[in-house]
């Protein structure tokens, strides 16, 4: 490597300069990071303090960048869960579950000697080596899912009570005891925090209480404050922080899809223009004021359920309920150049809808929408009596949907009524 920077952060100050070298000392002394005697041939790694609003605290990053440029991390397979995914899994736990969070997860990693020589940092005028696995690096979530995977699965009774994703890991105590879980995670050296129940605990980025008698889920970290300039790359993680991977935003959605699509042609560092700047106010406005990020936690008896679909020309829609409660939903925005008609569209959104009822494990489902003509085209398809007929343009792309929808229905089983 060819770093020559030891730390970004080098007039930290206050309260977070404090934070910073408390937990740098603690790497020390627990042997985590090592005092490096020999020469420093592949650089060093600059050091990072970077603020965890939802935690208040300041943790030490490693600025990976120019390493994960030469590590190949593959992560399109069964290793690496899909965070909505997930989602919907641990939500069909039920209530009588509990979360367990390993402590300092990466740092219970160990790293082989022969890669020592590149996690070299300068810390205080001396270089010392990361011994354990480190933040930020590209195939560390991979790394982690791996290993814990395989500790959860040395034990059946173990395996069927648990679900985890990287390092969290949601306990169905119906199988087994959240103490059980704990036990059968030291036996194999990994520590964990105190368990926390679902009902005032946090799960995947949701923070879960009881309202009305019910498990309701609501966003984990707070609203994002904007300042009176923004940069192209500051308005893209706004909006990621305000969507997220939340199964209920409603029009939160297409709202941040919009303003991001209205910075689009700019260099990322570019500021964006005062209308962009407008509408993502009066978007944190009205999220302070009424945030769309909420719902029920616990999706259990999943078998049947209501797909809403809808279209428009700026965008696509889709809401899932299930035991009349909204458990998902999701919009996508139309492409600028989509001309199509919007019967076309409404034909999309069904089919977007029938595939996010599939993930939920849905086998019977019934389709709304507002269009006479695509209720038509899908209850031809369903009853297989005759051919559906269509004329113009966008024949062939509704013959070629109907096709998927049709293949979708076989072979899931699905029972679909519109």
């Amino acid at each position: 490597m060819t770093n020559k920077i030891s730390c970004y952060d080098k007039k930290l100050e206050g309260r977070k300069k404090e934070e910073f070298e408390k937990e740098i000392d603690r790497w020390i002394t627990e042997g985590i990071l090592m005092p490096w005697k020999e020469e420093v041939n592949t650089g060093v790694i600059p050091l990072m303090a970077v603020e965890q609003a939802t935690k208040n605290k300041v943790r030490p990053v490693l600025d990976f960048r120019e390493l994960n440029s030469n590590v190949m991390c593959h992560t399109g397979d069964d290793i690496i869960d899909v965070c909505s995914e997930t989602l919907r899994e641990w939500r069909q736990t039920g209530e009588n579950a509990s979360l367990v969070d390993l402590k300092s997860a990466y740092l219970q990693l160990g790293v082989d000697e022969e890669l020592w020589p590149y996690q070299l940092v300068n810390y205080k005028g001396r270089t010392f080596c990361l011994t354990r696995l480190g933040f930020g690096l590209n195939s560390a979530p991979r790394i982690m899912s791996k290993i814990l995977k395989t500790v959860l699965s040395k034990d059946e009774k173990v395996r069927r009570a648990t679900k985890s994703y990287v390092d969290d890991i949601i306990v169905n105590e119906s199988v087994a005891s959240v103490e059980e879980v704990i036990r059968h995670l030291n036996i194999y050296g990994l520590i964990t925090k105190s368990p926390e129940s679902l009902d005032g605990g946090a799960a995947l980025g949701l923070r879960l209480s009881r309202v009305a008698g019910e498990l309701m889920f609501q966003r984990g970290n707070t609203v994002p404050e904007v300042s009176d300039m923004l940069t192209r790359r500051e308005l893209f993680s706004i909006c990621g922080k305000l969507v997220g991977h939340y199964p209920i935003a409603g029009w939160l959605r297409v709202a941040c899809s919009f303003i991001k699509r209205s910075a689009a042609g700019a260099r990322w560092e570019d500021h964006i223009s005062e209308k962009s700047m407008m509408m993502i106010k009066d978007v944190i406005e009205r999220v302070q004021l009424d945030d769309p990020v909420r719902g029920n936690w616990c999706v259990l008896g999943v078998k049947h359920g209501v797909v809403w679909c809808d279209a428009s020309k700026i965008a696509l829609g889709v809401v899932l309920e299930i035991d009349r409660k909204i458990v998902e939903d999701a919009a996508w925005l139309r492409k600028k150049d989509d001309f199509n008609h919007i019967n076309v569209a409404e034909l999309e959104a069904v089919l977007k809808g029938v595939n996010m009822a599939i993930k939920w494990g849905l086998t019977s489902m019934e389709l709304r929408t507002d269009s006479a003509t695509v209720e038509i085209w899908v209850n031809t398809v369903l009853s297989a009596e005759k051919r559906v007929h269509t004329k113009g343009a966008a024949e062939m792309l509704i013959k070629r949907r109907l096709g998927n929808l049709k293949e979708l229905i076989l072979e899931f089983g699905l029972k679909v009524v519109v």
